[in-house]
This record gives structure tokens, C-alpha cells and sequence, in this order.
């Protein structure tokens, strides 16, 4: 995974609880510090929130509810475009509630799948302008205020290939060395977007928070190499966001054969993602009583003319788990099941 930078500046100028980070500009605590514009490598995008002709094709594409995600990189900088189809007023910065038009981009540093104070970093907007900050985590539940940052943002509103009336278009370059990253390896990322008019949330992966504490469910990009210092490459994008479990709820109890009976289980789709790995295991045996690949989001079993004994009732789980890009990522949490009274009809 990626190696942990050790910030010392930052420790040194962390803040209470109540001066708050990009991610929650209530207050300026910041002002916007010029940051010179890197040469950046050939072909490399222009940052600049216009889609030029080009620029972008060989960029991993995800669906995104409100519009498209593309990403790529060189060896120095990680390249976003967020296509925000959805974002069709062209909402100005502003110095106070409810703000305009707003982002978060925060990265799990160390691939922990929690806030680690130090370590993870979120990206956001100086209030009232569209100039990109960064903070710091402080606690699994605050960050440190606003602070210049080597990367670039560049807000437009223009068509797109990807819908031809006027929307949002952010555009962003992120130096690797602010997120730990290193070619080879995998970053987490997690996405927030904010648009005021038609007012909505746009939140990728499902589940991601920077406000709830919730970094469990991350989008997960390999940072490829260069075949040279002149070429941009795409990162291959392993989606490894967990599925999340949907029923049986965790603690259910199922019905028992051998009346006809149907066990089944439903998770949430993950982006990207050609199968499924359901494992289903009870304590006292030595081998799952399920363990399946699926391409669908649900998965049934019959018990019709079978039965579980009352010794084997109780210390059910299952897990999921998804591939993506031919790579499982993590299982899912594990949800536990009961088994109710054997039932004759």
C-alpha cells in the first residue's frame, strides 16, 4: 500500500475542533495562496475546466448518478475530471451559506479504510472562490483549517460529449506526493459534490463521508508508470469498493425446511464489478455452506424437502465480496443469521 507521509509542518500548526477545513467553509480561515502552475508532462490536461478535444481519451471512465468520473496519470500528478451533467446553473463561489457550487476529494493515505490523523488528506474549495485547499485530518473527526496546496483546480460551464446543455465541469490535478501515492501502487479516494442550483449531493462510492467518519467504502486506483517521462497513462481503476449487505437484515432469523423455503440474499451493486463471491458459513462446520460466484446481485436457495437441526440453528454469517477488473477486493462486513423451528409445511 501506499507509504505513510509523516507531516510534521502540519502537526505543528493543527487546530481546534471549532476552525473548520475545506470540507465545511463556514468561516475564511485561509486565503488562497498563488501556487505556480507546473509544466506538467507532454499531453498532460489542461487545467482549466474546459474539456478540450483529446485530452482526456485514454482517461478510465466510471458512471458517476449526476454525470462522468475520468482519471489518469503521469509520473508526478494524479489528473480528475468530474463531468457534472447533472449541475446545470452555473452557481458563483460564495463567502457564505449555502456557499455555491462545491467539491470534496479526500484520499485514505494509508488504505486503512479509516480517518487517520496525520495521514489522510481531504481537497476542497477556499470559501468564495474556486481556488482548491488542502486539509489535514486532526482526529477521526476533524481537520485542520484551509492550506495552499500543489495542486490545481479549474471550474467551467460548458457542453460536453457527455450532454449537450450548458453544466458544471471540474477539472483537477493532484501532486502524488501530497496523497503518498507512488507509481505502482493504490490509492483510496472518496468523492463529495455539491451543486446549489437544482440543489443536490453527489456522493462516490455509496457510503463515503468525510463528515460521518466513514472512509469504509473508497474508490481504489492503481497509479500506473509511465512507459516514458513524455506519455500519460491511465491508472487502472480497481473499483474495490465493498458491496454493501442488504437482506437478510444482520440478526435475522430464515425459515427451515423441509416445507419448501427460499434463503435469500441481496447486496449492492459495486461499480465496475463482473462477479460476486457469496459465502455463507455456519460455526460448527468445517466447510461453508455456501460459497458461490454470481453475476447478479442476489443469489436464492431452496430448501425445498431439507431441514436444519436444532444443534445447527443458531451462528450463521455471510459476507460478499466483488471482482473487479479480474481482482477481488475486500469482503464486504460479515452479517450474522438464525434458523428458525424446523417447519413440515
Amino acid at each position: 500500500m501506499s507509504q505513510k507521509l509523516v507531516f510534521v509542518a502540519v502537526m505543528l500548526v493543527l487546530v481546534a475542533a471549532s476552525i473548520l477545513s475545506c470540507s465545511q467553509p463556514f468561516t475564511a480561515v485561509g486565503t488562497p495562496t498563488a501556487t505556480p502552475t507546473p509544466s506538467g508532462l507532454a499531453g498532460s490536461p489542461a487545467i482549466d475546466g474546459t474539456i478540450s478535444p483529446g485530452e482526456w481519451k485514454i482517461a478510465q471512465t466510471i458512471n458517476l448518478d449526476c454525470g462522468k468520473l475520468m482519471i489518469q496519470n503521469d509520473s508526478s500528478a494524479l489528473y480528475i475530471l468530474i463531468d457534472l451533467v447533472s449541475d446545470t446553473y452555473d452557481d458563483p463561489p460564495l463567502n457564505g451559506d449555502p456557499w455555491g457550487d462545491h467539491l470534496n476529494l479526500c484520499f485514505d493515505v494509508n488504505a486503512d479504510r479509516a480517518i487517520t490523523p496525520g495521514i489522510d488528506v481531504e481537497y476542497g474549495l477556499y470559501p468564495g472562490s474556486h481556488t482548491l485547499c488542502i486539509s489535514y485530518a486532526v482526529s477521526t473527526q476533524g481537520w485542520t483549517h484551509a492550506m495552499s496546496t500543489g495542486g490545481r483546480l479549474g471550474a467551467g460551464f460548458s457542453p460536453s460529449a457527455n450532454s449537450s446543455v450548458l453544466h458544471r465541469i471540474w477539472e483537477l490535478s493532484i501532486p502524488l506526493s501530497e496523497i503518498g501515492a507512488q507509481e505502482g501502487k493504490i490509492v483510496s479516494l472518496g468523492l463529495r459534490l455539491y451543486s446549489m442550483t437544482p440543489r443536490f449531493t453527489c456522493v462516490f462510492p455509496t457510503g463515503f463521508s468525510p463528515f460521518m467518519n466513514d472512509f469504509s467504502n473508497m474508490l481504489e486506483v492503481l497509479i500506473t508508470v509511465p512507459s516514458s517521462n513524455e506519455t500519460l497513462v491511465p491508472p487502472a481503476v480497481i473499483v474495490a469498493t465493498i458491496p454493501k449487505l442488504l437482506s437478510p437484515p444482520d440478526g435475522a432469523t430464515l425459515d427451515n425446511g423441509p416445507a419448501p423455503t427460499v434463503w435469500s440474499f441481496h447486496w449492492s451493486e459495486v461499480p465496475g464489478a463482473t462477479l460476486y463471491n457469496l459465502y455463507v458459513f455456519h460455526s460448527g462446520s468445517l466447510y461453508p455452506r455456501i460459497n458461490t460466484t454470481i453475476s447478479s446481485l442476489s443469489f436464492d436457495v431452496s430448501n425445498k424437502g431439507s431441514s436444519i437441526a436444532d444443534t445447527n440453528r443458531y451462528g450463521w454469517t455471510w459476507k460478499v465480496r466483488a471482482l473487479v477488473n479480474g481482482q477481488y477486493g475486500a469482503w464486504s462486513e460479515t452479517w450474522t443469521f438464525n434458523v428458525g423451528p424446523i417447519k413440515y409445511n
